[in-house]
């Protein structure tokens, strides 16, 4: 997370099982950062992903900080030990941030809902 500033992010302090989230801070175009991140983590969300509105070359400017900092993200993962779960979405955008939004139920990338 870019700021961890509680102030900011407090929504997420009052989701369910808040008190065992722990907000830290890594930069999506320093894969380095990612290690301290996720030492010690049994769950990784990674919801981060460049959001520009206009861009010059969107591969350059959207693609591949994206794709890059994914891989730093799970390759960090994989290098520690404990992480037993990792979460990834598109962006913070795919989150649902309406109160009356529903989680959907557990599927995998392959599964679908009919």
């Amino acid at each position: 997370m870019r700021d961890p500033d509680k102030a900011r992010q407090g929504y997420l302090s009052r989701l369910p099982g808040a008190e065992n989230l722990e907000l830290v801070k890594a930069d999506l175009l320093d894969p380095e950062s990612f290690s301290d991140a996720v030492a010690g983590s049994e769950y990784v969300f990674h919801t981060a992903s460049p959001y520009v509105v206009t861009v010059k070359d969107p591969q350059r400017d959207l693609v591949d900080p994206a794709v890059n900092g994914t891989l730093a993200v799970l390759e960090a993962c994989a290098a520690t030990t404990g992480v037993k779960r990792v979460v990834l979405t598109s962006s913070m955008a795919a989150t649902p941030t309406n109160r009356k939004a529903r989680c959907l139920p557990r599927t995998t990338g392959t599964q679908s809902r009919r």
